[in-house]
């Protein structure tokens, strides 16, 4: 298989994590928080590339968590926009209104294990 360091945002060499999913968040207004923080470029866990948007964290009783985005997700579109890093990312979902459509891949649960 592919070794874990070299995973990218190509679909192809994402092909240990999970099928993509569409996850809808529907936000009122550009203020409202879906309750994520996604991992700073420095601070990626090993096996993920630079421009993956990585969830780092999940508040409880958020909008995300009802939705069931899950710590450790990828990211990889917005409202079918390229999700190219994590800071762009952020303002993809920052700047949405309404009906927010994120797609997501999971990874392997071997991938976290300590």
């Amino acid at each position: 298989g592919t070794p874990v360091d070299v995973i990218d945002h190509q679909p192809h060499q994402l092909s240990m994590f999970g099928p993509e999913e569409e996850i809808i968040v529907h936000k009122t207004s550009p203020s409202v928080r879906i309750g994520i923080t996604l991992v700073s470029r420095r601070r990626l866990p090993r096996g993920y590339h630079k421009h993956l948007a990585v969830i780092s964290l999940v508040s409880p009783y958020s909008l995300a968590a009802r939705t069931g985005l899950s710590e450790y997700d990828v990211i990889t579109h917005v409202n079918g926009t390229p999700a190219i890093s994590s800071r762009h990312c952020v303002t993809m979902i920052r700047d949405a209104v309404g009906l927010v459509r994120i797609k997501i891949r999971r990874p392997p649960a071997w991938l976290h294990k300590a």
